[in-house]
């Protein structure tokens, strides 16, 4: 990942999850590109800053998003960096609830990375850990940091920085992860699932996202508030089987048909 600054600190995500897992990297401050803040930027003239990047980490009942910031080592920095994971988490946690299964077990935490001699505002961090419930792990690396074993955990304050080394491969991808990172269709088909099951209304709840499986072929993420679903438009390829399989092997368990 880029560093915060010329001389900042940047970090990895090892590809170890493969078929094993769920693992997924979003770049967040993109400008008012994909943006939480929208309606925050147009209505504020100050509107919040975002963090840099967020990951979705999921494998059986675990489901953690963590929120990452790299700052510099001054304390000032640093707090600023910790409003800016408390301002996300909090929008965050205002959308999964409007649009996600209200059943499902998401888990939302913070990581300040920061060079070795950054000045940790402990202070805080403790008091947002006491006040939210939010745990945002502080680590100091010399350069670089291979994030995946804090990722893929619900972390502590006690938790220490320990480098590992993990494999890395760009194209490793399990099989729904490059549907998911790789396949996603920018706009929705208009078919019989989507006249049942969606409301195209501006005030409308759930997430419906389209993904290409074949040039003929195609699947839909349907998740709101009382269901998740996976419907899949097939012909030739068995693609329900693959899926199913695929996502059993994580200990994922999610309703899909065919249509």
């Amino acid at each position: 990942m880029p560093p915060e600054s010329p001389k900042g600190v940047h970090f990895y995500i090892s590809s170890k999850a493969k078929n094993e897992a769920i693992c997924v990297l979003f770049h967040i401050d993109r400008g008012n590109k994909d943006s939480l803040f929208v309606k925050e930027q147009t209505a504020q003239l100050n509107p919040p800053k975002r963090p840099d990047y967020m990951v979705l980490y999921a494998k059986g009942n675990t489901c953690i998003v963590t929120i990452i910031e790299m700052k510099g080592k001054t304390q000032q920095e640093l707090k600023r960096g910790i409003q800016q994971i408390v301002n996300f988490k909090n929008k965050l946690k205002k959308e999964t609830q409007a649009h996600l299964p209200n059943k499902l077990n998401l888990k939302i935490q913070g990581i300040l990375l920061a060079p070795n001699n950054a000045k940790i505002p402990w202070k805080e961090i403790e008091k947002v850990d006491t006040s939210q419930g939010l745990i945002i792990l502080p680590l100091r690396v010399s350069r670089k940091a291979e994030l995946f074993d804090y990722i893929s955990k619900e972390n502590q304050l006690s938790d220490l920085y320990k480098p590992n080394k993990l494999p890395h491969d760009r194209e490793a991808f399990g099989l729904i992860e490059k549907i998911l990172i790789k396949q996603a269709l920018p706009s929705r088909i208009e078919d019989s699932f989507q006249a049942k099951k969606w409301l195209s209304n501006k005030e409308r709840e759930g997430i419906y996202i389209n993904y290409a499986l074949s040039a003929d072929e195609y699947a839909v993420l349907l998740l709101n508030n009382n269901e998740a679903i996976i419907s899949i438009k097939q012909d030739k390829e068995n693609f329900k089987q693959e899926i199913e399989e695929a996502l059993a092997k994580m200990g994922i368990t999610l309703t899909i048909v065919t249509d």
